[in-house]
């Protein structure tokens, strides 16, 4: 019996590893903005996009009547310039990120826009099922 829980784990990452990424690139999506004392909130879910990147704004002005808040989803068309060097405003962070301040996202608002799977949720989003994995792995034996 403990050869077919170690199987069908070993099938799991499989199958998990085989398809990150091979398709169109998944990102996080989930908004949650104030504006004007309403909350406009999007359900965390997952979105595919064939453009380049995931895209995550920051929505930070010192009205309360503007928006703030934050939003994360697939970009259409914010993140354009990135590969422009002649474009300015873009600064890499030390996570990989590419982001700029911008008025559209109130006064001290930024966008980031990243090129991997699932990077822009947290850093541990990624982790969560990795360490589920052996821990249900080492729990098993």
């Amino acid at each position: 019996m403990p050869y077919c829980r170690r199987a069908l784990v070993l099938l799991l990452l499989f199958t998990v590893s085989f398809n990150y990424g091979t398709f169109a690139l998944k990102c996080r999506l989930y908004h949650r903005i104030w504006e004007d004392g309403h909350i406009l909130r999007i359900n965390p879910d997952v979105c595919h996009t064939s453009s380049q990147y995931c895209v995550r704004a920051t929505y930070s002005d010192p009205d309360e009547r503007k928006k703030n808040g934050f939003s994360m989803g697939c970009d259409k068309v914010d993140c354009q310039g990135i590969d422009n060097p002649n474009y300015t405003g873009w600064h890499q962070k030390a996570n990989g990120e590419y982001c700029r301040k911008s008025r559209d996202y109130g006064k001290k608002g930024e966008i980031c826009c990243c090129a991997r799977d699932m990077c822009n949720s947290s850093p541990l989003t990624g982790l969560i099922f990795p360490i589920m994995t052996v821990f249900v792995y080492f729990t098993w034996n």
